[in-house]
């Protein structure tokens, strides 16, 4: 077994964690730690293995930090989990006949090399140093890629995250073995999903999945939108036109034209929780379209209510990748409203679009405003080339929305509810019902406008409407 002395940064790194373990023979770091030290990053997660008593290990890196261990099975095997304030190290036997074989059932060469404290030594068996200075992905085996299916999506987080191609070999294997990605847990594949998303140039790992199969093995609901044909809004097939809208969305989250830049505070940044969010609603936008499809004539088609029923569907999928309430509310808000803004601009280039209707969609939008806006953009700009032309319009009906936001705001802190249902019932005798909800979201919508503002005019608003009601009832 070829080992070779460090006396690079990265060496450096190994040996301050090095120190904080306890003096032993067989210990060795390995996987993402050796990787991240070697890239000159610091790595918090550290991976051991030990070719004696792993336990015994771990109980005494324990007693170092003065914590416990936590015994977990993770892929049939014994994990023993150590966590302190800053590291967190977990550590496993060493798997088959030594050290060399367990580097060898890991899964791509930049996670298999390990370092050995007691001789100061990196062991690397598959010039895994020469794959990290090219910032190549590369499997160890098809056979170790297939063994663990996740593994294939892993690939491209890796990808992501460290800005690394892919090797063709590799690719290859994904593509002959993607089918299987459907046999993993969700909350598994979440984890790797979840970083994918949260890496700020994504896009081109999301189109190598689409090329190998591995994207709509993923997720089978996109592979239908290959069937949304071009037409004369859509250079492209459905499939194509969502993930040239994925490819828009991070252009506008990470390089923001100068139209979205008064939108800044509302757009969410990487490590924020709706940012992978966002990224995935805007790859699944327009899922609803298949089952929602209409013939109207031959050759055509319409998909009324798509964002509705794409909205159900993405509760569904968050569902199988077992999201959270919040990131499965929010997914289904941003796909089932993602048309809204389509309409407004609608009217707003028709000269239309009136102060309510801007109101009711601050209201409906809230605090998501500018997640619906920048996927409206994203959204806008990939139907075909020629969108561009129509930048001009695009950064018009930005610029007036972040006016009407900025006021709508500005309102909202100086005086958050003009009435309550509490004057609903003191002032007109009304009882607690569904009409008190649609009351209050109409004079929400009044006042975000600018329509409505002041607590007499509210009132005033509401006597008429209710006059009107009556006299609508009773004719």
């Amino acid at each position: 077994m070829e080992k070779t002395v460090l006396v690079d940064n990265g060496g450096k790194c190994l040996h301050q964690l090095a120190r904080l373990l306890p003096a032993c023979n067989g210990c060795y770091i390995v996987g993402g730690a050796v990787r991240d030290c070697l890239l000159g990053n610091q790595p918090l997660d550290i991976d051991l293995v030990s070719g004696s008593d792993a336990q015994d290990l771990a109980a005494r890196i324990a007693r170092k930090f003065g914590t416990r261990v936590i015994h977990l099975r993770q892929n049939n095997h014994e994990l023993f989990r150590v966590v302190t304030p800053v590291y967190t190290f977990d550590v496993t036997s060493m798997a088959g006949g030594g050290l060399e074989d367990d580097l060898a059932q890991r899964d791509f060469t930049v996670n298999a090399m390990a370092y050995d404290p007691a001789t100061d030594s990196l062991i690397d068996i598959f010039d895994s140093r020469a794959d990290l200075a090219n910032s190549v992905v590369r499997m160890t085996s098809a056979a170790v890629l297939a063994a663990d299916p996740l593994r294939l999506l892993r690939a491209f987080r890796l990808g992501a995250c460290l800005s690394f191609t892919i090797s063709e070999p590799t690719l290859d294997a994904i593509r002959r073995k993607a089918s299987t990605i459907c046999s993993v847990a969700g909350e598994r594949v979440y984890g790797e999903l979840f970083k994918l998303l949260n890496a700020p140039r994504s896009f081109s790992f999301i189109r190598q999945m689409n090329q190998t199969g591995l994207l709509t093995a993923l997720f089978p609901e996109l592979a239908a939108l290959n069937l949304c044909l071009p037409d004369e809004h859509h250079a492209y097939n459905g499939l194509t036109h969502s993930i040239e809208t994925y490819t828009k969305l991070e252009d506008c989250l990470d390089n923001p034209p100068d139209w979205l830049a008064s939108w800044s505070p509302w757009l969410p940044a990487p490590g924020q929780a709706l940012y992978p969010l966002l990224k995935l609603a805007a790859l699944l936008h327009d899922i609803g379209k298949p089952p929602a499809r209409k013939m109207p004539a031959p050759g055509a088609g319409t998909y009324p209510g798509h964002a509705v029923v794409g909205a159900r569907m993405a509760v569904q999928i968050a569902r199988r990748l077992r999201c959270s309430t919040f990131e499965r509310k929010k997914l289904e808000f941003l796909v089932g409203h993602h048309m809204h803004l389509f309409y407004l601009f609608q009217l707003a280039s028709q000269k239309r679009l009136s102060r309510r209707a801007v109101g009711r969609f601050f209201r409906i939008s809230g605090d998501q405003a500018g997640c619906l806006l920048v996927l409206f953009t994203a959204d806008t700009m990939a139907k075909t080339p020629e969108r561009q032309r129509s930048i001009e319009a695009l950064a018009d009906f930005c610029h007036l929305l972040a006016d009407r936001y900025l006021a709508a705001s500005s309102r909202r802190r100086s005086l958050p509810r003009l009435i309550t249902g509490y004057d609903l019932m003191e002032k007109f005798g009304l009882e607690p019902s569904p009409l008190f909800r649609t009351i209050l979201e109409q004079v929400s919508e009044l006042y975000l406008a600018g329509i409505l503002t002041t607590r007499n005019q509210a009132l005033k608003w509401v006597e008429r409407y209710l006059e009107n009601r009556q006299a609508a009832n009773s004719g």
